[in-house]
């Protein structure tokens, strides 16, 4: 089971077998809270559910993996991005690392296993979910009036 099975995860790739895959490779090493999107912008519509990890595709029809990571950078420079592409060329992984991604596996290698392993390593660097903490009446009346 997963140590923090309580990560918001979000899964891009408008290749529905592989997202579908990885969901269910996801779910069986013990996480839940999981999103399946099929194209970039889906993803990018959703960041304010605030995932704190993002496996995303490099080849995409309506915008690359990189256009993606851009703007969840812009968004919230804390998410841990992670591309599983078809595409083995050693450019576009160090490109993508240069913006930012953590890193990048070629599709024909992940399996349940390779994917255990990837989320035990990103237990170390991922940030904890914020806890949002309701405010008495009493308090939103004070933070209202500056208090």
């Amino acid at each position: 089971m997963a140590k923090n099975s309580d990560h918001s995860i979000f899964l891009v790739d408008d290749d529905i077998m592989s997202l579908t895959l990885y969901g269910q490779f996801l779910k069986n090493i013990g996480y839940e809270d999981v999103h399946l999107f099929n194209s970039g912008t889906d993803c990018i519509d959703h960041l304010s559910l605030h995932p704190q990890i993002i496996f995303l595709d490099y080849s995409m029809e309506d915008m690359n993996g990189i256009d993606v990571l851009k703007k969840v950078r812009l968004f919230d420079p804390s998410i841990i991005v992670v591309f599983i592409s078809g595409n083995e060329n050693p450019e576009i992984a160090e490109d993508a690392k240069k913006h930012g991604a953590v890193d990048f596996i070629v599709k024909s290698s992940i399996n349940r296993e390779r994917m255990k392993l990837v989320m035990e390593d990103l237990e170390h660097i991922v940030v904890p979910k914020q806890k949002i903490a309701k405010k008495s009446l009493f308090g939103r009346m004070k933070s209202g009036l500056g208090i």
